[in-house]
C-alpha cells in the first residue's frame, strides 16, 4: 500500500519545474509591469532609439 503512494522523482521533477518556472514568469510580468511605470514616472533620455525631445 505504501508503494502506491510514492511519487517517482521524474514527476516531483517535473511538477517543482513547472511552479518554478510557472513563479519565474510571474516575477518577470511584475517587473515588467515595474519598469514601465518606472519609465512612466521618471523618462529617461534614450540616447538614438526614437525621437528626440526638445
Amino acid at each position: 500500500m505504501v508503494k502506491k503512494m510514492d511519487y517517482s522523482e521524474s514527476s516531483v521533477f517535473s511538477c517543482l519545474l513547472r511552479l518554478s518556472a510557472e513563479a519565474l514568469y510571474a516575477a518577470l510580468l511584475e517587473f515588467l509591469a515595474f519598469d514601465l511605470w518606472l519609465l512612466e514616472e521618471f523618462p529617461l533620455p534614450m540616447h538614438g532609439l526614437g525621437p528626440a525631445r526638445s
